[in-house]
């Protein structure tokens, strides 16, 4: 998903907290419309994963920003490059 870190960003603020800050959990409108964007770009192309062949060969993107870490599992196959997995991860201060 472009720009997942920023999109995902409200609902990690506040699904985040620590033991003692799980009170401090409010979904807002921010948090709302940023759920909207995902389920939208997760349920449409070209987010459709395929299940792999087993003798087309494999190509792995990866992407990185301050925000985030991110890599895409694709394979080139006869019909064109499939997507295979996705993988996101948000990053600490650290």
């Amino acid at each position: 998903i472009k720009d997942f870190a920023q999109l995902a960003a409200p609902i990690h603020q506040i699904t985040n907290l620590h033991r003692h800050q799980r009170r401090a959990f409010f979904w807002g409108s921010e948090q709302a419309n940023a759920f909207n964007k995902l389920r939208r770009a997760i349920s449409t192309e070209p987010l459709v994963l395929d299940f792999p062949e087993d003798n087309a060969p494999l190509i792995l993107s990866t992407d990185a920003s301050d925000l985030g870490i991110g890599g895409v599992l694709k394979q080139a196959t006869a019909d064109g490059t499939k997507i295979i997995y996705y993988h996101s991860q948000l990053l600490n201060r650290a």
